[in-house]
């Protein structure tokens, strides 16, 4: 009894091996296949872990390629869980291969920034260094994440901003693509890196491009996220995707650069609003009790998926009920939600 409470398994996916983390809170466990789950008989077991916990670090890699403009194109992908494939190791081959391949384009006018660190809390750091200077310096960024699952479409998510030059171009070489199967999303405060990189802070004008969903295709965090379902072709055609993107933009240099911004006159509707006191990317909800922790607990009727939305969208000027219905989130749940943040002084309201 004492040991099933600390083995974690997939129901659905019996052969598979989940993958699990518990960063910031002391625990133990063991990932798992249902099957041998299963195959495990009542009785004693005595449990070895040989481990320590100590001080660390962080390594965050990047290559800046130079051109005549100090204005830059910034590519980014994260290095923490290489046992998986898509989820990965994809990010990293597209980028690396991206790199060499603008090598060839010589006499650049933009420069290119190619960043590598480990998901969320990389970003984070990185962004507590450069997030400055790159906001004053970047004009289109993207995040390269699960780029090569077999058989799937094209997804591109949008920047938050939702009409930047990355969306602009990256919308622009798509349609030139002449592919059904291509699908668009506008920006969402789940998923990767660009969660950090477009909170309210920075807003970097980051989108990404996606062969396989994460958390909606069935081997997504699990053991089963391996090369068998990579597709080299996918990868090939995603790196020259890529690459058309940045021929576009060194082509299109002066149009784009001098392309007017859509001002749009935010009269305030009637409404409840909101700022967000943390908006320097993502607060560590965990010690905070208002994010699931493994083998622990989070305060009663809190929606996590709540609480991203109304970080991400709480500037003063969207109001809970535009959140609302931009989520799809029930109004109540939001302001539960958004009041329980105001009391862990994250969130505040505006008049």
């Amino acid at each position: 009894k004492g040991l099933q409470k600390h083995l974690h398994s997939i129901k659905k996916i019996p052969n598979a091996i989940p993958y699990l983390t518990s960063y910031y809170e002391k625990n133990w466990g063991f990932c798992i296949q249902d099957n041998l789950r299963k195959k495990l008989k009542p009785g004693k077991y005595k449990v070895l872990i040989k481990s320590k916990l100590t001080n660390g670090s962080l390594t965050i890699s990047e290559k800046i390629l130079k051109g005549r403009s100090k204005k830059e194109i910034l590519f980014t992908t994260y290095t923490c869980h290489p046992s998986m494939a898509n989820n990965e190791l994809s990010g990293p081959l597209v980028q690396t291969f991206l790199y060499k391949k603008l090598l060839s384009i010589k006499n650049r006018y933009f420069t290119y920034r190619f960043v590598f660190h480990p998901e969320t809390i990389g970003s984070i750091a990185y962004l507590s260094k450069k997030g400055n200077y790159l906001k004053k310096n970047v004009i289109g960024a993207y995040n390269l994440t699960c780029l090569g699952l077999k058989n799937s479409q094209i997804t591109y998510k949008k920047s938050k901003i939702g009409n930047s030059l990355s969306d602009i171009v990256a919308l622009k070489i798509i349609k030139n693509l002449n592919k059904k199967k291509i699908k668009v999303l506008d920006f969402f405060p789940s998923g990767s890196d660009e969660r950090q990189y477009c909170s309210q802070g920075y807003n970097l004008p980051m989108g990404v491009f996606m062969r396989g969903v994460p958390g909606k295709y069935r081997e997504y965090h699990t053991s089963l996220d391996n090369k068998n379902i990579l597709s080299f072709k996918v990868l090939i055609e995603m790196i020259n995707i890529y690459y058309r993107i940045i021929k576009y933009f060194e082509i299109n240099k002066y149009k784009l650069l001098v392309r007017k911004k859509n001002f749009t006159k935010n009269f305030k509707k009637k409404g409840l609003y909101y700022l967000n006191l943390k908006p320097f990317c993502e607060p560590q909800l965990s010690k905070l009790n208002l994010h699931q922790k493994i083998g622990g607990k989070r305060e009663a009727n809190v929606d996590f998926t709540s609480i991203q939305w109304l970080l991400s969208y709480s500037d003063g000027k969207n109001s809970i009920q535009s959140i609302s219905k931009k989520s799809g989130i029930k109004l109540n749940i939001l302001k539960y939600n958004a009041n329980l943040c105001c009391k862990k002084k994250l969130l505040k309201k505006v008049k």
